[in-house]
């Protein structure tokens, strides 16, 4: 199979036209990962399409980011930091984070909070570089 019939197959497969298939070359994230989160939460109930990749891929990474937060406070208890921990447990990744997606023209921001996250930008840079997205 040559590079364009494999183009002509994702986008069938995916149900998007040729330049929406740009919005998957951001992601880092091993795609095996994106199906099988798909597949263990939609099964046959939903057709895997470039959007649902995309939105599978935000899920992936705020549950990264709330991983993260979590840790980051225990750190922070353990190190005798409780303001810093207490900022952090007033937090909601999945409110502070929006995401808006549509195929080529899809990507994520912040809502709120956006002070606190910044001061942790650059040990949140790994999970937003596999997300291909950034709120930053």
């Amino acid at each position: 199979m040559n590079l364009d019939q494999a183009k002509t197959l994702l986008i069938n497969l995916l149900d998007c036209g040729w330049l929406d298939l740009q919005a998957l070359e951001k992601i880092e994230r091993d795609f095996s990962e994106i199906i099988e989160y798909h597949n263990d939460n939609y099964g046959d109930s939903q057709k895997i399409s470039l959007n649902s990749l995309l939105d599978i891929n935000f899920q992936l990474t705020l549950s990264e980011i709330n991983d993260f937060i979590k840790n980051k406070i225990e750190e922070l208890e353990e190190d005798g930091e409780e303001d810093e921990a207490e900022e952090l447990k007033g937090m909601d990744v999945y409110q502070d984070f929006e995401t808006y997606i549509n195929f080529i023209d899809t990507h994520i921001w912040l809502r709120s909070n956006q002070e606190i996250y910044e001061k942790y930008e650059k040990e949140l840079e790994p999970i937003f570089d596999r997300c291909g997205y950034s709120p930053f």
